[in-house]
């Protein structure tokens, strides 16, 4: 099953109509390059600094990790930097991504915990 972007065809929000994009690491840098960013050597920085992502993965789940490899790989074509950080259970994770000025910018968790239908209580 292709998924061309956050939502599951399965669910109820999943609009079929949805423009998706070619995989184009050529063009995602020169977005970047356009909005002021530098790549420098293999570095893609902003301010000085390289851009640098926290992932939170979920260790219960392995086709997770695999995910977050093919993530990493991908951004780092282009100098972008992920950092794996990984939780076991979801009072965990609430934990961490509730926590004010937390570090993470994004988290992989399954699609199957998605209802298939809008909650309309």
């Amino acid at each position: 099953m292709i998924i061309n972007g956050p939502i599951h065809p399965k669910s109820w929000a999943y609009n079929q109509k949805m423009n998706s994009s070619n995989y184009n690491p050529t063009l995602a840098l020169s977005i970047f390059q356009n909005e002021g960013f530098i790549k420098k050597e293999a570095l893609l920085e902003e301010n000085g600094q390289p851009v640098t992502l926290n992932l939170l993965i979920d260790e219960r789940n392995h086709h997770l990790l695999q995910i977050g490899k093919i993530i990493r790989q991908q951004l780092q074509e282009i100098g972008i930097i992920i950092q794996f950080h990984f939780f076991s259970d979801d009072k965990e994770l609430s934990k961490i991504i509730y926590t004010k000025n937390s570090k993470f910018q994004c988290y992989l968790f399954p699609f199957n915990t998605v209802p298939s239908e809008p909650d309309r209580s």
